[in-house]
């Protein structure tokens, strides 16, 4: 079965909403918000500032990923066609 264009990108569509992080604009465009003296208190979370290191978060990105839980999901594809990305073809499977 072929997944038809309109299909396929309501597919991709869904799949980014799921998966996207959401970011505060309001947030991270205020530098006052971003940095901050290190042990002052936030007035909204209460939660003390502290210093962290650019090469520290570069490194850990993953681990700044949040685990949804231990155990392992099983995902049932109904369909998987052939598709085509960046000129690799993947499937059918």
């Amino acid at each position: 079965m072929m997944l038809g264009t309109k299909r396929a990108k309501k597919f991709l569509a869904t799949a980014v909403e799921r998966s996207k992080i959401k970011v505060d604009p309001s947030v991270t465009l205020d530098l006052h918000r971003l940095f901050r003296m290190p042990g002052t208190i936030s007035s909204k979370s209460h939660l003390p500032k502290f210093p962290v290191e650019l090469k520290t978060l570069a490194n850990n990105v993953l681990d700044a990923m949040p685990e949804y839980g231990p155990d392992r999901t099983d995902i049932h594809v109904k369909i998987a066609p052939e598709i085509r990305i960046r000129g690799r073809k993947f499937g059918p499977y």
